[in-house]
């Protein structure tokens, strides 16, 4: 690494710095707790550096050799709006310690993203650290349209209980929901992708109880997945990056909680509705998805279908956002899982498959146009 002459601070609310998902306030400083926090600029330049701030910190050390962030870059130019990315780093990051973002010999124009991959880390920035002739740039590309959340537990979170190091170190990133996104790209069909998913966490929560036990049904509203219960301001839905189709899979650990079907479905009609307010100016399409199982249904699906059929049909429902269900149904197998349940990357490329033809078939990402947007 080079030393560095004349260092300046861009400034974090600086305007063509990019916040994509859950990014709060903590001391000041953009904090991120939920994985798929992601920070998007261009840069003109040859080094561009971030410094983690204080609350930067795996909070939860069984997470399965996951690293805290995933750094790439690909460089700008006029010839091509769509140059591959070139990851440059997935790595742990030290509050005070430098992460570089990027790094050359030669003046480069290059759009630069940083993800929060794990899903048990939390992620601060208290500077971005650059050369004083160096420069953050305008980033010249409309908002995507198709936005994609995701919404789930270990599964969707990319959690690995394998015990080894290397399996999935790109956390999120080697989930289906990414998975998903980067067969979509190959198809020609541009998404960006939110995750709201949490290991363990369940729909239904237990009375009176903080963090991942208080359930999603209280969780979507909150900042952070963990102890703290700050409510999240869905400020992104006033920018305009609200999502446009959401794709919602919980139920297994209700199910493993013995949470009666009953209760279960009602909570679930009601985290529909609550979704279907807080996004009722940028959703389209909500898909729930059936609860995860490899070899046999889970005991909510007749329930869980009926319901959600039941309740598109109702007055209550805004007829502008479409609900669909959809059976997972071994859409992967025992074979391709850690244990039993658990996908392993490939697991989960299956799973993206899957949800690909899916979405093909049904024709809910042709519902609009790339520069459509909704009134």
């Amino acid at each position: 690494m080079q030393s560095l002459s004349k260092v300046i601070c861009a400034s974090l609310d600086h305007k063509d710095i990019h916040y994509y998902g859950r990014w709060y306030l903590q001391n000041n400083l953009p904090t991120a707790s939920w994985a798929s926090a992601t920070i998007r600029l261009a840069f003109s330049g040859r080094q561009l550096s971030l410094i983690p701030g204080p609350e930067s910190f795996r909070v939860d050390s069984w997470n399965g050799g996951t690293k805290t962030v995933m750094v790439r870059s690909r460089l700008l130019d006029e010839s091509s709006s769509s140059n591959p990315w070139s990851v440059r780093d997935v790595t742990d990051v030290e509050p005070g310690k430098c992460l570089v973002l990027f790094n050359s010999e030669l003046c480069k124009k290059v759009e630069v993203e940083v993800v929060l991959v794990d899903w048990a880390s939390r992620f601060q920035i208290e500077s971005f650290v650059m050369e004083e002739r160096d420069d953050i740039i305008p980033l010249h590309q409309k908002p995507h349209t198709r936005r994609l959340l995701f919404i789930g537990d270990s599964i969707t979170s990319g959690f690995c209980n394998s015990g080894n190091d290397d399996s999935f170190s790109r956390g999120v990133m080697d989930a289906y929901p990414f998975a998903c996104k980067r067969a979509l790209d190959i198809k020609g069909i541009e998404t960006s992708v939110d995750v709201l998913a949490f290991p363990g966490i369940r729909l239904v929560g237990e009375h009176d109880k903080k963090g991942a036990e208080a359930g999603m049904a209280v969780k979507l509203t909150h900042e952070s997945a963990w102890m703290e219960e700050n409510p999240w301001s869905f400020d992104e839905v006033v920018q305009g990056y609200g999502p446009t189709v959401t794709f919602i899979a919980l139920g297994v650990n209700d199910d493993e909680n013995d949470v009666p079907i009953d209760i279960f479905v009602k909570t679930y009609s009601s985290f529909l509705l609550e979704l279907a307010w807080q996004y009722q100016n940028s959703l389209i399409h909500i898909i729930v998805l059936s609860p995860w199982s490899p070899s046999e249904p889970s005991s909510y699906e007749p329930a869980l279908r009926q319901a959600t059929l039941s309740l598109e049909r109702s007055e209550i429902w805004p007829s502008a956002i479409h609900l669909h269900h959809v059976s997972t149904d071994r859409w992967y197998n025992v074979n391709e899982t850690f244990d039993g349940l658990h996908p392993t990357v490939e697991g989960h490329e299956e799973i993206a498959t899957k949800l690909v033809e899916w979405l093909q078939t049904t024709h809910i990402l042709d519902f609009y146009s790339v520069t459509s947007e909704k009134n």
